[in-house]
């Protein structure tokens, strides 16, 4: 091909060959096709990429980028990673979910993985004086077990009624009964080994003892006056 008969095709080659060797200082607009450069972009004005571009180097960028548009999403390793949209920020982890590392990648801080579970493997968290933690869970959990369970139990005998706010793990019911009492609580879910309860009578100075504790229920026994409410914590191990 002579290059005097196509000299407009081989000036917009030359063109383009400069623009993606040169440091970018102005507004680089690429609508016409994909932007490839092999070497080490880097701009320092408005770069608009109408097309899917090809950084083979490292990209250097020194002012903002702005990825206009709604839910515009990014992609690492062929997922999805980060999404953002007029309210809301979106950060996608892959299939094993996300990790926060140590500066020299040797440590994993902390891993939230795809199913939620969130793990500090020998980390220290260290929450504000005035901070509030919420634990919205079924169970909190320490090396595999659960020590705190959620849910409402259930209670039967000494006409006994579970009380309002009462949790597997705590909580009070009240007694009809007046005299011996053994009222049995049973666990909405199940502890892994059968925890530890104590128990009082918040009404009367009478005695009253947790017993027979086991994995899904326990009971409380001692004399009772009709009316009376009874206390107890139960803690798992």
């Amino acid at each position: 091909m002579k290059i005097s008969r196509y000299p407009a095709i081989f000036a917009l080659a030359l063109l383009t060959i400069f623009l993606c060797s040169l440091r970018v200082g102005a507004q680089l607009n690429c609508s016409g096709g994909p932007l490839n450069c092999p070497g080490t972009p880097t701009g320092t004005g408005v770069v608009v990429l109408q097309v899917a571009p090809t950084i083979t180097g490292a990209a250097n960028l020194s002012g903002a980028v702005n990825f206009s548009g709604v839910n515009q999403m990014l992609q690492l390793s062929g997922h999805n990673f980060v999404q953002g949209d007029a309210t809301f920020s979106y950060f996608y982890g892959g299939t094993s979910g996300v990790q926060i590392r140590k500066s020299d990648n040797s440590t994993a801080w902390f891993t939230l993985d795809d199913s939620g579970i969130a793990v500090f493997p020998g980390a220290t968290v260290t929450v504000g004086v005035t901070s509030t933690i919420t634990i919205g869970t079924a169970k909190l959990q320490m090396r595999g077990n659960a020590v705190l369970l959620d849910g409402t139990p259930t209670c039967s005998g000494g006409g006994c009624v579970v009380l309002a706010n009462s949790i597997n793990s705590a909580g009070s019911v009240s007694t009809t009964t007046t005299g011996a009492a053994d009222i049995t609580i049973t666990f909405s879910a199940s502890f892994q080994h059968a925890p530890v309860c104590l128990g009082d009578n918040a009404t009367t100075g009478n005695l009253l003892r947790a017993t027979q504790e086991a994995v899904g229920s326990f009971h409380l026994q001692g004399v009772t006056a009709s009316g009376d409410t009874l206390g107890y914590v139960c803690i798992g191990n």
